[in-house]
């Protein structure tokens, strides 16, 4: 009867409502845009009072917030003794803006450490983008290093360009010019000082792995993209492929910690549960 069929009418009209609800609030949270924290900590015999590094990677000049005051008020909250800056910041495709106005306000605040990464090379400009970083008093490494003192301690940031600024010789699978920069690098390490090292690309393990280096920091592979909570860490990933291994998170590679960033870039391709993430560093002294 007529009222019976009301009855079912609205039951099913709730259960539309309820699903459209769900989804709609589940679609919210996948294609968030806002900020991620993620905090790593690591021990070392080799500090006597604790570090704080922020780790701020493929950028491509987006800007969040009003000039860039999203990004700006999140670095100064975390308040950190270094920015790291690894790669992708600039981009060859967006103007500089985004860069700019980011390293106009941290800059002159923090000490910044800065190498390239493959979009900077993307890019026609390089030697202006190299230009900008120094005007802003960024320290560039490029197959160099810098000491970095903070509370009386010194640690050593060292630093070396993306592959994509090297020719590469025929079936050679990592240019001889990057191997050059990272043996450079691997010269100046010193017994009981803790060592950093900037290089864009985490795919790069089995250099990386047991090379004396306390904490490699790198980006590239923008959080594969496109991640599932609890299953899927990634879905593609640059250099890496489907279900990149090294696609954002801190990882072992004997003796070394390897931090991946997933990002600060907001492009057209859709980030699904992979918000722009910003990587705190804390250096503690062990126990």
């Amino acid at each position: 009867n007529i009222r019976t069929d009301m009855k079912i009418f609205r039951k099913k009209w709730k259960i539309c409502l309820a699903a459209g609800v769900v989804l709609a609030a589940l679609a919210v949270w996948a294609l968030w845009t806002g900020f991620a924290v993620r905090t790593y900590t690591l021990e070392t015999a080799k500090l006597d009072q604790p570090v704080r590094l922020l780790l701020l990677t493929d950028l491509h000049s987006t800007v969040h917030g009003r000039d860039q005051r999203a990004l700006i008020d999140l670095v100064r909250t975390q308040a950190p003794d270094a920015v790291l800056l690894s790669g992708d910041i600039a981009d060859d495709e967006v103007p500089h803006r985004g860069t700019e106005l980011l390293l106009e306000a941290v800059a002159g605040e923090y000490p910044c450490f800065y190498v390239t990464g493959n979009h900077e090379f993307w890019a026609e400009d390089t030697e202006e983008i190299l230009e900008m970083f120094q005007r802003y008093g960024v320290t560039v490494l490029a197959g160099t290093w810098s000491d970095l003192t903070v509370r009386g301690q010194t640690l050593r940031i060292f630093g070396v360009d993306d592959p994509e600024g090297f020719e590469a010789a025929p079936g050679e699978a990592v240019p001889a010019g990057w191997l050059e920069q990272w043996e450079t690098c691997r010269s100046g390490l010193e017994e009981g000082t803790f060592s950093v090292l900037l290089s864009h690309r985490p795919e790069l393990t089995e250099l990386y792995r047991g090379s004396g280096f306390d904490l490699v920091v790198s980006g590239h592979a923008h959080g594969g993209q496109v991640r599932i909570p609890l299953l899927l860490n990634g879905l593609y990933a640059p250099n890496q492929g489907f279900f990149p291994q090294y696609a954002g998170g801190l990882y072992d590679l004997d003796g070394t910690a390897l931090a991946v960033s997933r990002g600060l870039s907001i492009s057209r391709l859709p980030r699904v549960f992979n918000p722009p993430e910003a990587v705190v560093i804390d250096l503690v002294p062990a126990e």
